[in-house]
Formats: structure tokens, C-alpha cells, sequence
């Protein structure tokens, strides 16, 4: 059985057994996200007036037909799970979602649910590997104000999560006396989070103690 891979952590990336996968229309790319985001069924009339706000129910669910369509012929059949009013990623097809995956992780280290720290530290490095950029960066709808903002909610939170996970990665390596580990997961920590004065003033100590001290006055 084939593989489907979404990759929406950088520039959205759509992949078949490891083979890239391109919809025409960008609208198309979009719904396939928020599909797979949200991984729950939506009603076609939701759909259609989240995607296209400016025109009648006929309208736009005639061109969320279209683009259903589109997303079939490029990925193939049995993906969606479709009916006459409802639209979701299909349960019992195999397909991933890097999204869902570094999610899983965060939610299962917030919980508590992994125990003891190298566990911790695989699970997140895991994580932040899967971390490639900003959340669909370089991706827009202008005519859908919608799900821009839904776009940049999820991107936020993500960069939110992704700076506790480079603070605790950073602690971790710190404590285990790997500076330069701990010094790479700083830095990621305040590309997320610019002014974070405890990650500069850990990174000045840091850069100090491996004997950087012109990196530190940086």
C-alpha cells in the first residue's frame, strides 16, 4: 500500500512513496492541510464558506467539488473520506502528517506520559527535528481571511512549543555538560523567541564557559 507524507513544518511539502505530489491550485494544497491538521470530518458547507467566503452556498461548494476533485487526481483515490456532506482524511488510509507527529510528542512530554530523561530527550529531539521552519512558511490565501488565520494560530503555537522544547533540550544538554548541544537548542529557542533574556544570558554563560568570549559579546 502506498504512503502518504504531508510536510507542512517549512514550505508545504506533499509527498507519494517518497515521490513529490503538487496540486495546481494552492486553494487545493490548503484544503489538504487543514484536512489533515485538524484530522477530524468537516461538513462541506463549513468547508466551502471557511475556503470561500465571498460567494453563495452553490458557489462555493461548487468549487470545493472542483478542488476535492483536484486533490483526488493528484494524490489518488481513497485518501479522502468523502460522502455527500462530509469531508475528512480517510481513517483506515496510511498517511502522516509532521504536524500531527511533533503534537503527539508535545502533548505526550506535557502529560507526563514519558518517564525518565533520556526518554525525554529522544522524544524531543525527535520533535525538534521534525521542526524544518515556520508552519506552511512562504504559504498564503488572500482570499480566504480565514484560513490565514488559522495559518498563523498555528504557526504560533507551534513556535511557542517548539521554544519550551529547545528550553528544556538546552537545560538537558547544559546539565549533561554537552555546551555545544546546549548552545544549538539555545539559539533555536530564540529564533522562536527573540527576547527571552534567561536564553541570552544562558547563552552568553555558555559561550563564556567553551571559551568563545567574542561569540558571547555578540
Amino acid at each position: 500500500m502506498s504512503r502518504l507524507s504531508i510536510s507542512l513544518l517549512g514550505p508545504p511539502q506533499i509527498e507519494i512513496d517518497g515521490r513529490p505530489a503538487a496540486t495546481a491550485h494552492r486553494k487545493a494544497s490548503a484544503i489538504l492541510a487543514y484536512l489533515a491538521v485538524t484530522n477530524t470530518p468537516h461538513r462541506r458547507e463549513s468547508l466551502a464558506a471557511f475556503f470561500w467566503p465571498d460567494y453563495d452556498s452553490s458557489g462555493s461548494l461548487a468549487y470545493l467539488r472542483r478542488m476535492l476533485y483536484e486533490i483526488n487526481h493528484t494524490i489518488g483515490e481513497g485518501w479522502l473520506d468523502t460522502n455527500q456532506n462530509i469531508v475528512g482524511m480517510s481513517p483506515d488510509s496510511d498517511w502522516e502528517c509532521d504536524v500531527l507527529r511533533f503534537q503527539e510528542i508535545y502533548r505526550s512530554w506535557m502529560s507526563g506520559e514519558l518517564s525518565g530523561e533520556q526518554e525525554v530527550l529522544h522524544a524531543l529531539e525527535e520533535a525538534a527535528a521534525i521542526y524544518r521552519d515556520r508552519f506552511m512558511q512562504g504559504f498564503s490565501l488572500p482570499d480566504s481571511a480565514s484560513f490565514d488565520d488559522w495559518q498563523t494560530l498555528q504557526a504560533e503555537n507551534i513556535s511557542r512549543q517548539l521554544g519550551e522544547i529547545s528550553q528544556t533540550l538546552a537545560e538537558i544538554y547544559k546539565e549533561k555538560g554537552e555546551v555545544g548541544n546546549s548552545i544549538a537548542h539555545i539559539r533555536c529557542w530564540l529564533d522562536m523567541d527573540p527576547y527571552q533574556e534567561t536564553a541570552h544570558r544562558t547563552l552568553m554563560e555558555l559561550y563564556t564557559a567553551a571559551g568563545q568570549r567574542n561569540a558571547a559579546l555578540r
